[in-house]
């Protein structure tokens, strides 16, 4: 009996040192999309997005942040980009269409991993020449690798994220 009154004592002090940040269950809605609180001071990100005939849900789950900073960091963003790879993906036989979606989620998904704090992050970014090169072979009609490439970039930046945000974002 001692030891489990011991047990929740040192409980009880740890969690005042780290209160959670939210409360498990809260729902907000933001347009296409979702935010959702969990255990463990997690917020799902749920984001649904449409192109030529083609939907897809990215997910994405923030640790650490109160809700209403999930709803403005750009680590949401990240829900966006893996719907929008997920589109890219599904048009691939589509050329022109999947080089559209992946150029949607690289605007949407957008750059903030570069201005984080770097810390133990060691990020090349050479994804805007490989951006460049989508753009000059879709210019010159070779839709079908403006497509690729605008694909690997976008999967790129995805992969940029989750290394430098890995504590704050699954």
């Amino acid at each position: 009996m001692r030891a489990l009154a011991i047990a929740v004592l040192t409980c009880v002090a740890c969690c005042a040192d780290h209160p959670p940040i939210v409360q498990p269950g809260q729902i907000v809605v933001d347009g296409d999309t979702r935010f959702q609180t969990r255990e463990g001071n997690a917020i799902e990100v749920t984001t649904i997005r449409r192109l030529h005939g083609h939907e897809a849900t990215g997910a994405a789950t923030l640790h650490g942040l109160a809700l209403d900073d999930a709803r403005r960091s750009p680590l949401a963003r990240v829900a966006a980009g893996r719907a929008w790879h997920a589109i890219a993906s599904a048009l691939a036989a589509q050329p022109a269409a999947a080089y559209d979606a992946a150029r949607k989620g690289i605007a949407e998904l957008g750059t903030a991993y570069r201005s984080a704090p770097r810390g133990h992050h060691n990020v090349i970014d050479d994804t805007g020449s490989t951006l460049r090169l989508a753009e000059r072979a879709a210019a010159q009609g070779d839709v079908a690798t403006a497509a690729r490439l605008a694909g690997e970039t976008l999967q790129l930046r995805l992969d940029a994220y989750q290394r430098v945000f890995r504590d704050a974002l699954e």
